[in-house]
């Protein structure tokens, strides 16, 4: 099983809820991308999904949005406070969706190394960045509990569940392992749906 390496965090559960975010990255560290920036602060080991469509069918929200809101917050935890980014998504497609209503803004949570601060984040996740996001609700899935005032519904994506837009506009799976999503980049929205909702497809 690949895990990202040159990582700040390792996490041994399924969701974002079983990372432990460091302290701090390195000194000068400044991301490339917002794939650059995740797959530098956080990694996983994990049971992967085949498939896109048996990712979806355990998801309690799966959207394509696009960024509308990125905000900073602290986890709980019993020996120190862990650093969160918490990043709203306006959808564009539902592909599934458990709580909420429809149209309303779908927020998720990733973790944070506690000395990059916000704007490191806001330039890595400009307004209007699509992201495809395949997500679970963080209070019924996980033990997280954060520290600092967030949104009453946040949802946790699981390791292969991100999937951000290049320059060149396909998605790019940031934690998937690469022996199954290889395959999964997809060159459009199209694509992606294709293989996340085949049922779809006449």
């Amino acid at each position: 099983m690949r895990v990202w390496a040159g990582v700040i965090a390792l996490c041994a559960g399924l969701l974002l809820s079983g990372c432990q975010a460091d302290s701090g990255v390195q000194a000068g560290f400044e991301p490339k991308s917002a794939v650059d920036l995740l797959r530098n602060t956080t990694s996983f080991s994990y049971p992967p999904y085949h498939t896109p469509t048996a990712m979806r069918q355990d998801m309690d929200v799966v959207v394509v949005g696009e960024v509308s809101s990125v905000d900073v917050a602290l986890t709980e935890d019993p020996d120190e406070q862990g650093g969160a980014v918490i990043i709203g998504l306006k959808p564009v497609e539902e592909w599934k969706r458990q709580g909420g209503k429809p149209g309303d803004t779908v927020y998720f949570w990733i973790t944070r190394p506690t000395n990059l601060g916000k704007d490191v984040y806001q330039e890595a996740f400009p307004v209007g960045m699509k992201i495809v996001l395949f997500g679970q609700n963080a209070a019924t899935s996980s033990d997280i509990r954060f520290a600092t005032n967030v949104p009453d519904l946040v949802f946790a994506p699981v390791p292969q569940g991100v999937f951000i837009a290049d320059q060149a506009g396909a998605f790019v799976n940031v934690w998937g392992d690469d022996e199954y999503t290889k395959s999964w980049r997809a060159n459009s929205i199209s694509e992606l749906r294709r293989q996340a909702k085949p049922e779809t497809v006449s």
